[in-house]
């Protein structure tokens, strides 16, 4: 059994990400037996989405989400430790599904999940999907964006802290170019 979470959910997709994990899902549908996806996403972001994907639901992680979104990526990933709604959901659908593979689109998700598997005891091959080099990605975003730099600098250090830690944990690093892929080596993947 396999399960791809990502930060977005793949109905109707509009950008690259979506259609990108959309077309990886298909892929897996046609190697494997079990394939499931759970979107693990704000609704204000995504209006269009499948029952099974997960919508924050805690009134104080949308907040601040509202209050800080240069962060809403590192909010996101934070969920499935800190978001009760999203939290509960998740819960129950890898006790239901219980998945031998997850592969996981994005380094955000990483530790909000890792904290919610080792509570159940539940130990899949984990799969790291890197669709860029994030660290790198917010570095050239926030440095052009007009906030504060000291606020830029705490995002880009939390966002390389959680990529290279699921870089180096992950059982398995999938990258989109061979730049990537040696960012990732150089990680410690």
């Amino acid at each position: 059994k396999l399960l791809v979470i990502a930060p977005f959910p793949i109905k109707e997709p509009r950008h690259g990400g979506q259609k990108r994990t959309q077309a990886l899902v298909k892929y897996y549908k046609s190697i494997v037996s079990d394939v499931a996806f759970i979107a693990i996403f704000s609704k204000t972001a995504y209006p269009v989405y499948e029952e099974t994907d997960i919508c924050l639901g805690q009134k104080e992680v949308l907040d601040e989400i509202d209050a800080h979104p240069q962060r809403f990526d590192l909010l996101i990933g934070e969920a499935p430790d800190i978001d009760i709604h999203t939290r509960s959901y998740l819960a129950k659908a890898l006790r239901e599904y219980t998945p031998d593979i997850i592969h996981i689109e994005q380094p955000y998700l990483y530790k909000g999940l890792r904290v919610l598997l080792d509570e159940l005891t539940m130990d899949p091959i984990i799969i790291f999907g890197s669709e860029n080099a994030e660290a790198k990605l917010k570095s050239d975003i926030l440095t052009s964006d007009v906030i504060e730099k000291t606020e830029a600098l705490s995002i880009v250090e939390s966002t390389t802290k959680v990529e290279t830690d699921f870089t180096q944990e992950a059982d398995l690093v999938v990258a989109v170019s061979a730049e990537d892929l040696d960012y990732h080596k150089a990680l410690g993947s």
